[in-house]
């Protein structure tokens, strides 16, 4: 066979064995060893997705290449133990660190994305490098991959959107369930920007790439923002006063270091009564929403029927003279609302299968 590598179990040391021979002594501390078990201690075999590899037990490099493959493979828990095996033998390996990052953010649930771990292992990896800027790249990195869960679950709308196309029965009972869902949604956000604030502002001010990404995290954080709104909006709920601020502040942070021509000038607010005001007013007051899908159908009835002949037109007009007057004085009683929403969601079932109009969540004025 000739000379195998392996590792004496006495010093660590790598040295190479003669197979041919029964035993042999380690050149380094003279510890004599028996070929076959040395070999035997220094081999073991892992099943890698069906492919048997060879290793060498107790080589750090080693150990990293079998982290960065789990890594590829999106194996966070087998990536993490590989690259703790590697900085065991060598704790200044600065890509074992680099990959416990990423392999903490795959491991992560929603209720326990361990953002201290990840910055821990950040740090160590800047103590072990000439090259900070891959370690900042990497918070930034995954932050954006937070980003993306966050948008995705709740921009998932499915069940939302069947609750309020049969009538919306059941969705005040759902958006309390709701609430919790949403919480633990934030933590994505939260731990995204936790990252951002890791990065120097120095850094981002002198480096463009890294502001191309905290822009672009920032757009991320915007479309999420719009999402929840949107979410909301279909049963009813509109957003505090104490959250929107929360909002603002979070958008503000994610641009630390930005200059200002790059900075995102977009107001994150509860956008679903901006246009209650002007039109619907009754309808808006009954769904707490003026995108709310039910409104968006009266809309659609208003625009396309109503408006297009004489009666209509002056239906609606007398609608406008008068429904403010009503909202003003009626439109906390709850009385009054609940029987205004009884005969609107009749109404709306019957314009929906007269008119074959598609369930809607939003709905843009022809007027």
């Amino acid at each position: 066979m000739g000379f195998i590598p392996a590792r004496c179990t006495q010093c660590g040391a790598e040295i190479k064995v003669d197979s041919s021979k029964e035993a042999g002594i380690c050149e380094h501390c003279g510890t004599p060893f028996i070929t076959e078990k040395i070999i035997n201690k220094t081999y073991v075999t892992n099943n890698f997705h069906g492919a048997t590899v060879n290793i060498i037990n107790g080589d750090a490099r080693n150990f990293l290449k079998l982290a960065e493959t789990y890594l590829k493979s999106n194996s966070g828990e087998e990536a993490y133990n590989y690259a703790s095996k590697a900085l065991e033998l060598e704790p200044n390996i600065t890509d074992a660190w680099i990959i416990k990052m990423y392999a903490i953010s795959l491991c992560g649930k929603i209720s326990d994305l361990n953002t201290k771990e990840i910055i821990s292992c950040g740090k160590n990896a800047i103590n072990t490098t000439h090259n900070i800027t891959e370690v900042f790249s990497a918070y930034l990195e995954i932050a954006s991959k937070w980003l993306d869960v966050a948008c995705h679950k709740i921009g998932d709308m499915t069940q939302l959107k069947l609750m309020a196309a049969n009538g919306g029965t059941d969705l005040q009972m759902f958006a309390s369930n709701d609430n919790e869902f949403r919480e633990q949604i934030y933590r994505y956000a939260d731990g995204a920007l936790k990252l951002k604030l890791e990065v120097p502002v120095e850094i981002i001010e002198d480096n463009a790439n890294i502001q191309k990404t905290i822009i672009a995290l920032a757009n991320q954080y915007v479309e999420f923002c719009r999402m929840d709104i949107k979410r909301c909006s279909l049963y009813g709920v509109h957003m505090a006063n104490s959250d929107i601020s929360t909002r603002k502040d979070y958008l503000q942070k994610m641009q630390i270091g930005l200059p200002d021509n790059l900075q995102i000038k977009t107001e994150i607010y509860d956008d679903s009564n901006k246009h209650s005001d002007g039109k619907c007013y009754i309808a808006t007051a009954v769904y707490g929403s003026y995108d709310y899908p039910a409104v968006c159908v009266l809309r659609r009835f208003r625009d396309e029927q109503l408006s297009t002949n004489i009666l209509g037109k002056m239906f609606v007009r007398l609608y406008y003279t008068t429904s403010p007057c009503l909202i003003k004085c009626l439109g906390r009683n709850k009385i009054f609302l609940h029987i205004c929403k009884k005969i609107l969601d009749q109404l709306v079932l019957r314009i929906k299968k007269r008119y074959r109009y598609d369930f809607e969540i939003t709905y843009v004025d022809k007027l």
